[in-house]
């Protein structure tokens, strides 16, 4: 449920390359043909995705210690 709500949290272009690959299993070249967009612009995309969903779950563990 955590990892869903994170995930609804993200950009729409960040959260479907993020879906693509990780739920989708596709690898970074075929996300970014399935999105016409260059396969950096996916890495990028994923790493920035991943990096606000562990910061967002992050904050939501640390907010339950309080």
């Amino acid at each position: 449920e955590r990892v869903r709500s994170a995930l609804s949290g993200l950009p729409d272009s960040e959260r479907t390359a993020i879906q693509l690959a990780y739920f989708g299993g596709r690898s970074y070249r075929q996300v970014a043909e399935d999105l016409d967009v260059a396969e950096g612009t996916v890495k990028s995309r994923i790493q920035s995705g991943l990096r606000l969903m562990a910061n967002a779950m992050h904050s939501e563990v640390a907010g339950q210690a309080t």
